[in-house]
């Protein structure tokens, strides 16, 4: 967090006017967590010089200047703030879980327990897309099948593992790739990939785009063996998409994943409650 005077006072009487600059790490230009990284920025922002606030509708936090920032993803993010090197960021549920257990991607280092959230921000969905030429009706059906589960240290990744761990499917009976979303759907329609994990809004234009062609079925996340992970206190939340919100999609049962909003647990109180009093105006 920077403080910058963009002018001096006009008067000894009158205190100088400041900008205080505030980062939000999220994840790649045009994904999910940047787009909402942009609308967080917005909502908190109010630059010395801005018009006055009308009662009622959203006007920030007078002289903040908060500013996106582009970053490999939620793990990286949780890093990063521990650090002190981002102001606050976005990160996924099962991500800050695993951060403070100090489990894989974080095997290896300390817990990391110095994270405070400002507020869960938005909830999305995990999607299992496969082709319809791979015969998946279910999770249990990836067993021999060539499934993406998303780049190393991305929210995708750290939300499907789990998934294929509660059916008892890993490495030995399911052959994992770590592929980006656009790269998946290329192979897989191509026919080199039976089936790819994502997490991402809900609607979400990339699926939309896979399904007006009629070659993906959305599988669906659910039974018995998903419940331990939907349970009060858990990193999921049980979901549906709705039918018709996909072309040839029916309404399909999956699970949500929130996303958190940290800060490290030495950012100013004032300045955090601010924030979200910016966010939550009546």
């Amino acid at each position: 967090m920077l403080l910058f005077y963009l002018r001096p006072p006009a008067s000894i009487e009158e205190a100088p006017e400041t900008v205080t600059f505030f980062q939000i790490g999220t994840g790649s230009p045009g994904d999910e967590y940047f787009a909402v990284g942009e609308r967080l920025a917005a909502a908190i922002s109010r630059p010395p010089g801005s018009p006055r606030c009308e009662r009622g509708l959203p006007c920030g936090v007078a002289g903040l200047v908060a500013v996106a920032k582009s970053s490999p993803g939620p793990v990286a993010n949780v890093r990063a703030v521990s650090a002190g090197n981002y102001d606050s960021a976005l990160v996924a549920a099962p991500v800050l879980d695993l951060a403070t257990r100090a489990e894989t991607p974080f095997r290896g280092e300390k817990p990391i327990r110095n994270l405070r959230a400002i507020a869960g921000v938005y909830r999305e969905a995990l999607y299992l897309i496969a082709s319809r030429n791979a015969n998946v009706a279910s999770i249990a059906d990836l067993d021999g099948k060539r499934v993406s589960v998303g780049p190393p240290g991305s929210g995708t990744r750290e939300a499907a593992l789990p998934v294929l761990a509660v059916y008892g499917l890993g490495r030995r009976t399911v052959t994992l790739f770590d592929y980006d979303a656009t790269a998946a759907a290329e192979l897989m329609l191509r026919g080199q990939l039976d089936a790819f994990f994502l997490v991402d809004a809900l609607p979400s234009a990339e699926i939309a785009s896979l399904a007006d062609r009629g070659s993906i079925v959305i599988v669906p996340i659910t039974g018995e063996e998903v419940t331990q992970l939907t349970l009060p206190g858990a990193n999921f939340q049980s979901l549906e998409i709705a039918e018709d919100t996909y072309r040839f999609v029916p309404a399909t049962k999956t699970l949500g994943v929130s996303m958190i909003w940290v800060v490290n647990e030495t950012a100013d109180a004032d300045l955090v409650y601010r924030i979200a009093n910016a966010l939550f105006y009546e």
